[in-house]
């Protein structure tokens, strides 16, 4: 067995997804150019959030990352495509 394994019984932290008003929110703070919050300002945005539906500061962090990783590759894409549709 690999060193810290537990087995079967040890559960996976279930997967962040936000919905409803919560996400409504978060595309919302994304949409005004917010950067990636980090250390106060993400853990006093968490506050602010939890009215709307758990959430910690880690999880926004990596949300706000996601969402800009994905806006950039979908950029990309589109730029790939003008590109190739301009040859």
């Amino acid at each position: 067995m690999r060193p810290g394994w537990k087995g079967a019984a040890a559960a996976a932290p279930a997967r962040f997804a936000p919905k409803g008003f919560l996400l409504a929110r978060l595309i919302e703070l994304f949409g005004t150019g917010m950067a990636t919050p980090r250390g106060l300002e993400a853990q006093r945005l968490a506050i602010e959030l939890t009215p709307l539906g758990f959430v910690t500061a880690a999880q926004l962090s990596t949300w706000f990352n996601s969402r800009k990783s994905r806006m950039s590759k979908e950029t990309r894409k589109g730029d790939e495509k003008a590109t190739a549709a301009a040859i």
